[in-house]
């Protein structure tokens, strides 16, 4: 019972090893690299030739990706080719080789190859064209016969060749002197005649990366916590065996604030650049205001991925919420405020701004935190009140209203609409006289505009002295002006001191 049992968990444990390393594959990525026609790109794979005396390495990529079709025998046309040569007289010794050799860099491994070729050896079986792993594990070749045709054919027909789960550091493709039946080197072909030709016309490596790219340095004002806005940079520097495919910067709140695709190269082994001091620009714009940290992903050419998160941040882009509640009251020589801040703005709120408009607008007043929320009064009359918070940064809220009266000073005999009088004669002119409030001196503008309806009909200011406390002014309103509703201002400044209706008066 008890081997039984040992047995049992023995298997669960072989399971879970089979389990854990399945998991461990599937966790790596995979990226392609591209090579010769139809471009005359060699791609990845480099050349190699141990005896230039006699073999032959070059590329004429540029043809059909599939290769040309080959019934009258090999050619090297749009290919990256390899072969002994045809003018030579040297004897090639065991071991040399020519050919174009793809390396995985390091941290990666070729998984699969896709590539359309063309192998002939003729007459010399020591002198082998094929493909090899970096460890020498033969692929394929074409081996002359030691009798009869004393040929070997693997001509393209326009159909890929696949070899795949190969986990090899690199691959070697040309043409190889592996001496057999005893001899000393491999023979060089006659004038004309040529023994081997390996001809790649194009491929496609599937190359497996487990790594993921390593962040060595995050700065910048979009890195450092604190409060940004607008176009916040970020610096990076990161590196990865195939290199950074792609860096993207989101908020916490979900908005994307960068996505910088890099420019790749899929006709290089690694592909994509790595990053020295980079600098992305994040749009702080995309986000909402307020606080918030930001991940940082960076994807290499596997797709392999890596995030870091930063400081929190304060987005501040629009300043405060407006204020609510906002009431103006009238006391005395001042006139008391009161609001009712936003709840958990981006940035604590450092004063208030407001003015008081009528005809024109009060020069703005500031309300800071450590003053009571009061204002000197203006001159009496009619009044809205606008009201805009400003945060630590400066950034203002949109302004919140209110109405205000201020009537005229203790102890004047009634208003200055009692007192002043607008009248339009049986002739049609147009008389304001009568006393003004106490204190008002100097120069007023008295304007009158008619309106039915929507439509203005017609309008007239002009600018008098008050003298001894009194102003008088007559006006010529036209026809079309008399047959609407007149009315009259007085104002000093920025303040409005009255506002009557034009009555009209007949003669006896």
């Amino acid at each position: 019972m008890l081997r039984l049992w040992s047995l049992w968990m023995l298997l669960l444990a072989l399971v879970s090893i089979t389990m854990l390393v399945a998991a461990q594959a599937a966790s790596a990525g995979t990226y392609t690299v591209f090579a010769c026609s139809p471009t005359d790109s060699a791609g990845g794979w480099q050349p190699v030739n141990t005896f230039p005396s006699g073999l032959i390495v070059g590329i004429l990529c540029g043809g059909p990706a599939t290769g040309p079709n080959e019934p009258q025998g090999p050619t090297d046309e749009g290919a990256l080719f390899a072969e002994d040569s045809t003018n030579t007289t040297a004897d090639i010794p065991n071991g040399a080789e020519a050919g174009w050799r793809f390396t995985a860099p390091v941290g990666t491994s070729i998984a699969d190859l896709t590539y359309w070729r063309s192998l002939h050896a003729y007459d010399q079986q020591s002198l082998v064209p094929g493909l090899w792993t970096g460890e020498g594990t033969t692929l394929e070749s074409c081996q002359s016969p030691p009798e009869g045709t004393h040929e070997c054919n693997s001509l393209n027909n326009q159909g890929p060749t696949t070899f795949t789960n190969l986990h090899t550091s690199s691959l070697f493709f040309g043409v190889r002197c592996s001496l057999v039946d005893g001899g000393e080197y491999c023979v060089p072909a006659g004038p004309g005649e040529r023994h081997a030709q390996a001809d790649l016309y194009s491929a496609t490596v599937t190359l497996s990366e487990a790594a993921s790219p390593t962040v060595s340095s995050v700065s910048g004002a979009g890195w450092s916590g604190g409060v940004i806005s607008g176009q916040a940079p970020l610096a990076l520097t990161a590196d990865d065996p195939s290199g950074i495919a792609n860096v993207e910067v989101r908020s916490s709140l979900g908005a994307v604030l960068a996505s910088a695709p890099q420019s790749c190269n899929y006709y290089l082994s690694a592909p994509c650049p790595n990053l020295s001091g980079a600098t992305i620009d994040l749009d702080t714009t995309a986000a909402p205001d307020g606080p918030q940290s930001l991940t940082l992903t960076l994807r290499d050419a596997a797709g392999n991925a890596t995030t870091q998160t930063s400081p929190q941040v304060v987005i501040d882009n629009h300043g405060p919420a407006p204020a609510t509640a906002l009431t103006a009251t009238f006391s005395g020589k001042e006139v008391i405020l009161s609001w009712i801040d936003p709840v958990a703005p981006p940035i604590p709120i450092a004063s208030a701004v407001v003015v008081l408009c009528s005809v024109t607008c009060t020069p703005a007043s500031t309300i800071t935190a450590s003053s009571p929320p009061r204002i000197a009064a203006p001159a009496p009359g009619s009044y809205t009140v606008r009201l805009a918070l400003i945060d630590a940064t400066g950034r203002a809220s949109e302004p919140a209203t209110a109405t205000l009266t201020v009537p005229p000073p203790t102890g004047s005999t009634g208003t200055a609409k009692d007192r002043l009088k607008a009248i339009i004669d049986a002739r049609g002119r147009l008389y304001l006289s009568g006393p003004l409030p106490k204190g008002v001196s100097g120069a007023v503008r008295v304007c009158w505009h008619s309106k039915r309806g929507k439509h203005a009909l017609g309008s007239r200011c002009a600018t008098l002295h008050v003298k001894h406390g009194r102003i008088a002014v007559t006006f010529h309103p036209s026809a079309r002006a008399r047959r609407g509703h007149i009315t009259v201002t007085v104002s000093k400044g920025h303040s409005l001191i009255a506002r009557l209706t034009a009555t009209e008066t007949r003669s006896k």
